[in-house]
């Protein structure tokens, strides 16, 4: 897959890969799975921002090439929910990776876990 990220978006998730000692695929999966945790929620940041011109973004996005492991369960909810909403995967996982990158600066992925945890979902 072919991620087509900003300057700003690609710098970020690489340096909270680094700071994680993780791979830039494996945060992009943890990204995914917690953008499905969240997109049932009220919250207005989990839903895909529209009216964002894909070959606007394309034209002055760095691109990122990546191979991420999800299980069959995963992709089919990624798959679903960007039918839903009129997207690509690609988009989505860069929605997801924002997503998640903002709430893990902000505290909210520990708390966010934790929740689901108690819960089992």
């Amino acid at each position: 897959m072919t991620l087509e990220l900003g300057e700003f978006s690609r710098a970020a998730l690489e340096a909270q890969a680094q700071r994680q000692a993780l791979a830039v695929e494996t945060l992009l999966a943890r990204s995914a799975q917690y953008y499905l945790l969240e997109r049932g929620s009220e919250r207005l940041s989990a839903r895909v921002p529209s009216g964002i011109d894909g070959d606007a973004r394309a034209e002055h996005g760095l691109p990122l090439r990546v191979t991420i492991d999800l299980g069959d369960r995963h992709w089919n909810e990624l798959d679903a929910a960007a039918a839903r909403e009129r997207l690509s995967v690609e988009r989505l996982f860069e929605h997801a990776a924002l997503l998640f990158l903002a709430d893990l600066e902000s505290g909210r992925v520990a708390a966010r876990l934790l929740e689901s945890a108690d819960t089992g979902r």
